[in-house]
């Protein structure tokens, strides 16, 4: 083996090292941003879903006082009355829920990108 050789293969030794070390370097932080990303998202999807679930507690227990007023009522008109006002209530109840919802979505979604923007 010639001198020329034997530099070349030195020279391509620390070289190939470098490039195997990299992209695994590389994949190690891309896992590592992958894993903090879904803690923040695990977390937002759990205030969404405490959110939901608030919003239908609410909405039975509600309905469950409707339905003895409505057990009450003396009237057609009485009723129709009770009856109107109870969807009014159901409809602005989930109109206010769907928009704390969207908020709360929108919070996880810019986390989540932050937290991926931080990892690079």
């Amino acid at each position: 083996m010639t001198n020329v050789h034997r530099l070349t293969i030195q020279v391509r030794q620390p070289i190939a090292i470098e490039h195997r070390e990299f992209p695994t370097q590389h994949s190690a932080a891309s896992l590592q941003a992958l894993v903090d990303s879904s803690t923040v998202v695990a977390s937002g999807i759990q205030n969404v879903s405490g959110e939901w679930l608030r919003f239908v507690q609410n909405r039975v227990e509600e309905n469950l006082k409707n339905f003895e007023e409505l057990m009450s009522c003396r009237t057609v008109q009485d009723c129709l009355a009770l009856q109107t006002r109870i969807v009014r209530d159901n409809v602005e109840a989930v109109l206010q829920s769907a928009g704390r919802t969207s908020e709360l979505s929108t919070k996880l979604a810019d986390d989540a990108v932050k937290q991926m923007s931080e990892q690079r």
